[in-house]
């Protein structure tokens, strides 16, 4: 999250403020105990607990964190994060010729994940 946060600025530093977002997933790790929000003691999605972390410890603006907190798995993290989130920014979009999905407009995604997601998150 260092790395991710360490990007955040220095994109926001060379692009512009509010020309970068942050997307925390995740809903939870089935085998895993989820978060939990400290005062109440109720569980709290993983993706809210890291926008908590980077609005409370890092200073980020809440309006440059959007979450995903439907997946429990890294194909539903990726699921997800194009239908809820992708799509509706019209990062993506059909090519009517060949129904290819492609990127379009001059903005970018760059995903930070760990060593252990890697090999699954790079294959989708």
């Amino acid at each position: 999250m260092e790395a991710a946060h360490t990007h955040y600025e220095h994109y926001g530093a060379e692009h512009g403020p509010g020309n970068s977002l942050f997307v925390v997933l995740s809903l939870g790790t089935p085998h895993k105990p989820m978060p939990r929000d400290e005062e109440t003691g109720f569980q709290i999605s993983e993706a809210e607990a890291a926008a908590r972390w980077l609005i409370d410890e890092k200073k980020v603006p809440p309006e440059h964190i959007v979450e995903e907190a439907a997946s429990l798995d890294t194909i539903g993290n990726a699921f997800w994060f194009r239908t809820l989130h992708l799509e509706p920014m019209g990062f993506y979009k059909e090519r009517e010729e060949d129904s290819e999905i492609c990127i379009s407009g001059r903005r970018s995604v760059t995903i930070f994940t760990s060593r252990f997601h890697y090999p699954r998150t790079s294959a989708l």
